[in-house]
């Protein structure tokens, strides 16, 4: 999403971008697309790849989210643009419940390993995350804020391999030398795109409006 914040930039905000950041552009994409199409093996990479266009367009309406969010930070308090955002994915991801979900839940909170992780990872982890990134969004440029916010893939390779280990097995990603690597190659080429992007970006701003 912050190549997208780029793009959006240079289209609505009447910044431009110099050819170092379309580089840069481009190898996020060919990270996003290597890790899409050789992130696993056999039926696991196929699907992979079937869900990159799904990841394209969560990118390009998390970026849409993360400059209203600019604009909205600068009218209200992140508290209440916070708020708005809970409530909005609330009502929105409601619609989807079934008969059928209630049951799923049931079964889900009966499981003391699936509640744990549904209590901590939904209801403490992503709330805290949410409240931050709006924090940073609000006190820092958008730019910069989406470029730090991007470097999150390293973190999801490092847990997501930690707790596939044989020893924990609480995931099922592999960990075979083969996958790792691309996995690392990957990563490395979209954050060193997204810092390249970021910092360019803000050397940019901050020739144009050096207070």
């Amino acid at each position: 999403f912050p190549v997208f914040v780029a793009i959006m930039a240079a289209l609505f905000l009447d910044e431009t971008l110099v050819p170092v950041q379309w580089v840069a552009i481009g190898l996020v994409v060919s990270g996003a697309i290597l890790v899409s199409l050789n992130g696993g093996t056999g039926s696991k990479s196929a699907k992979l790849a079937q869900a990159f266009p799904i990841l394209v367009g969560a990118s390009l309406l998390t970026a849409i989210g993360h400059i209203t969010s600019k604009f909205a930070v600068e009218e209200l308090s992140v508290a209440t643009v916070s708020s708005f955002r809970f409530f909005g994915m609330a009502a929105v991801l409601a619609l989807s419940w079934r008969p059928a979900t209630f049951g799923h839940l049931r079964q889900a909170l009966n499981s003391r390993e699936a509640l744990v992780l549904l209590l901590v990872g939904e209801m403490v982890l992503v709330p805290a995350a949410v409240l931050h990134m709006i924090t940073a969004t609000k006190l820092g440029p958008v730019s910069l804020v989406a470029t730090v916010t991007g470097t999150r893939p390293i973190f999801i390779l490092l847990y997501s391999t930690l707790l596939s280990l044989p020893t924990l097995r609480i995931l099922s990603e592999s960990v075979d030398p083969r996958s790792l690597t691309v996995k690392l190659v990957s990563v490395m080429m979209i954050i060193g795109g997204i810092v390249s992007l970021g910092l360019f970006m803000e050397g940019r701003l901050a020739c144009v409006c050096p207070y």
